[in-house]
């Protein structure tokens, strides 16, 4: 979405209207979540989560802090781009 985004204000083009529907994405968006659900079974998120626990202290913080950054980074530069007047198509 960032990407799009970012397309649309600086290159001034409209990937939605390219798109018969917004409804297209519905689809992919399914099967992506049924994708990560069969991905990450209990036995692989406890694998993950023992992995995960033996790190030293300071990885495993370095790790949040990167995941935190990576969430809310792009939603905060998502709401940076989308401000101002929109280009004219």
């Amino acid at each position: 979405m960032l990407i799009l985004i970012i397309l649309q204000r600086a290159l001034i083009w409209d990937a939605a209207k390219y798109i018969p529907s917004k409804f297209v994405v519905l689809p992919i968006l399914f099967v992506w979540v049924l994708t990560i659900y069969k991905y990450f079974s209990e036995e692989r998120i406890s694998l993950l989560m023992k992995s995960f626990n033996e790190l030293p202290k300071g990885t495993r913080q370095f790790w949040a802090v990167m995941s935190l950054v990576f969430f809310v980074l792009p939603m905060i530069l998502i709401a940076i781009v989308g401000w101002g007047p929109r280009p004219q198509f």
